[in-house]
């Protein structure tokens, strides 16, 4: 009888023995399986490391410019120097300090080239994992500073990649040749007809025969300084003819707009010296 239990509880120990061992199996199968599937969400966030095309981001904030009903940006090769610089830079210094601090800088050394000028550029920064290039652009669509970059009024673009580090860089470029022949052409072009200047310079033509009326009688006054009372007569004078150049000018569209812009310039300086000469004048016959 004795013997019967021991035998019964070896054997009932064996088998407790084989029931832990196979749950101790089981649960490491779990283990290996949550790690298994952790490793495949790893693997969905680029666990190979391979480093993006910055190509194929560019193309996508161009489809996102497209979606907005923008123009799509062009490749610009001078920028791109700027980015490699600074997708570098990020690595140890991850802040827009490097972008900001060169101030001109990015316009003379990195993005004006031959007759193209840059008038304006800005940057947009990322980095860590992301799923593939649409999910690098996703986020900054997500941002409100990053999304207004990519939506501002720019035509060219570069985007660098550096493992896990991006940096995308915008600018408006502008054709100084194109600019320039823009510039001649309206310069030669006569003045169109505009109702509100030829009322300003008629006004102006009115306003300076009464301040020569009311100088005149100044000459024979002996308080004033006669040199003095002449040359304002004079410049008033110059500034009739001005006016009246001007009204007549706009009205019959006889003068370009380089002209006009030259008897403006010349008009103000004229006033400038007679709002000078009458104070000077006021000021010693009050003494």
């Amino acid at each position: 009888m004795p013997f019967k239990i021991i035998k019964l509880i070896i054997l009932t120990t064996a088998l407790l023995l084989v029931f832990q061992l196979y749950v101790l199996q089981q649960v490491g199968m779990l283990k290996t399986q949550m790690e298994g599937s952790l490793t495949n969400v790893t693997t969905q966030v680029n666990i190979n490391k391979k480093e993006f095309n910055a190509n194929l981001i560019e193309a996508e904030i161009n489809n996102f410019r497209v979606k907005n009903n923008l123009n799509k940006l062009t490749r610009y090769e001078p920028l791109c120097e700027l980015a490699k610089l600074r997708v570098n830079e990020i690595k140890t210094d991850w802040s827009h300090k490097g972008f900001e601090l060169r101030n001109d800088e990015i316009y003379t050394n990195y993005c004006n080239k031959g007759a193209l000028i840059c008038t304006k550029a800005g940057e947009n920064l990322a980095k860590g994992d992301f799923i593939d290039e649409k999910d690098v652009v996703l986020g900054w669509e997500n941002s409100p500073d990053h999304k207004e970059n990519m939506l501002t009024e720019y035509n060219v673009q570069c985007v660098e990649v550096s493992g896990t580090f991006y940096v995308s860089l915008f600018a408006l470029t502008e054709d100084t040749n194109y600019l320039k022949k823009q510039q001649e052409q309206l310069l030669s072009t006569p003045v169109t007809y505009s109702y509100e200047k030829v009322v300003f310079w008629e006004n102006q033509k009115e306003l300076n025969i009464k301040y020569m009326n009311n100088w005149e009688n100044g000459i024979e006054n002996p308080h004033y300084d006669q040199n003095n009372v002449k040359k304002l007569l004079d410049i008033f004078q110059d500034k009739i003819d001005i006016s009246y150049k001007l009204w007549d000018g706009f009205t019959n569209s006889k003068i370009s707009n380089q002209e006009s812009l030259d008897l403006e310039n010349k008009y103000w300086e004229l006033a400038n010296k007679s709002a000078k000469i009458s104070k000077e004048l006021n000021e010693k016959y009050t003494k």
